[in-house]
């Protein structure tokens, strides 16, 4: 069983818009 805290979440979150973004502007 994973906990997260919201830091994690937020981390998370970010890195995975900011790659999603990235590959659509390429």
């Amino acid at each position: 069983m994973l906990l997260f805290d919201r830091k994690s979440v937020f981390l998370f979150v970010f890195l995975t818009t900011a790659r999603c973004l990235y590959y659509k502007s390429v």
